[in-house]
């Protein structure tokens, strides 16, 4: 018997042993009701996830930042970096980069500065990027996904777990399918219950538009995600975002999520 308790307000959400898939889909309806009408943030239609970052990412690892070279009356900073620990990279094995970093008007102080240390997916910019600033005759990169997917050595305990997020999804690059997709959906439930809050939202949408959600889930996947749905601890907000996911696809996906687990 799995029960899930639903966020404050919502009622008759728990599931039986065998429940009709009208039922099932009316609690995921009522659910996804309560939280576009009252029940806190709503997920953007379609913002890139961690794990698109990562698919597309030149290199992936922890940087550690050097003096930053100042162009626009510092509002536009480069950053030669090291990488200290390499995750992932596409081709070879790099160690050294050029961060170019635009300040915002509203920032007091630059978001990143020399002697910073994270963890982040590295894209190369196009040779013609800022050909207007004379940048450095060099390859220029970027931070995918800016500030939000910055993973700071100052909470290392969020640092260590996205290197490690990182590392389980890169390795599966590599593998065909069905693997890859088995592995990689494994993955984005460590992401979700992973206590990071960027990564645990990335977690729940990137799992919620998956095609073929319960083919993809192993029974190791299926007993996880049955833990969190019947865990009273659980953030209710974090399984109102879940519904809210699920709403974008008309619920199909949690419906056949929820049928597997019950």
């Amino acid at each position: 018997l799995i029960r899930w308790r639903a966020p404050e307000g919502v009622r008759h959400l728990s599931l039986s042993m065998r429940p009709s898939r009208n039922l099932i889909r009316t609690a995921a309806t009522t659910v996804l009701a309560t939280v576009l009408f009252g029940a806190g943030p709503a997920l953007g239609a379609g913002p890139k996830t961690f794990f698109d970052l990562l698919d597309r990412a030149w290199a992936v690892g922890e940087l550690r930042l050097s003096a930053a070279l100042e162009y626009r009356d510092g509002r536009l900073l480069v950053f030669p970096a090291h990488l200290t620990d390499l995750v992932h990279a596409r081709l070879g094995k790099p160690r050294t980069l050029m961060i170019v970093h635009e300040r915002s008007p509203a920032d007091s102080e630059p978001f990143l500065k020399e002697g910073d240390q994270f963890l982040a997916a590295v894209g190369v910019l196009p040779d013609h990027s800022y050909w207007r600033d004379n940048l450095p005759a060099t390859k220029r990169h970027e931070i995918l996904g800016g500030r939000r997917y910055v993973f700071k050595s100052s909470d290392p305990a969020a640092m260590e777990t996205a290197k490690d997020i990182a590392g389980a999804y890169t390795a599966t690059l590599a593998l065909g399918m069905p693997e890859r997709a088995r592995r990689q959906a494994g993955v984005m439930v460590d992401a979700l219950l992973s206590g990071v809050p960027v990564l645990a939202e990335d977690g729940l949408r990137a799992l919620l538009r998956s095609p073929r959600l319960a083919r993809d889930l192993d029974g190791a996947s299926v007993a996880r995600l049955a833990a969190f749905l019947s865990d009273d601890s659980a953030d209710p907000a974090v399984r109102a975002r879940l519904a809210l996911a699920a709403g974008e696809q008309g619920a199909d996906s949690f419906v056949t999520v929820l049928e597997k687990l019950a």
